[in-house]
């Protein structure tokens, strides 16, 4: 179970992704804001390779 408040980090997101693509260093401004950790799992190399993605390098947290 989330934490309490932590809904307002899904509020907060679709405030900063309305417009469009967020600039640059929000997603992770945001992320750390409520604490939340991207990370790239082990299995999505394989899952890139066995289905032919093609990710977008844009998408992807710096």
């Amino acid at each position: 179970m989330p934490p309490g408040g932590f809904e307002g980090f899904f509020h907060d997101l679709s405030d900063l992704i309305a417009g469009g693509p967020p600039a640059e260093g929000e997603m992770a401004r945001l992320a750390a804001e409520y604490g939340v950790e991207f990370a790239t799992p082990d299995w999505l190399p394989d899952l890139i390779t066995r289905y032919g993605l093609k990710p977008r390098a844009d998408r992807f947290l710096s």
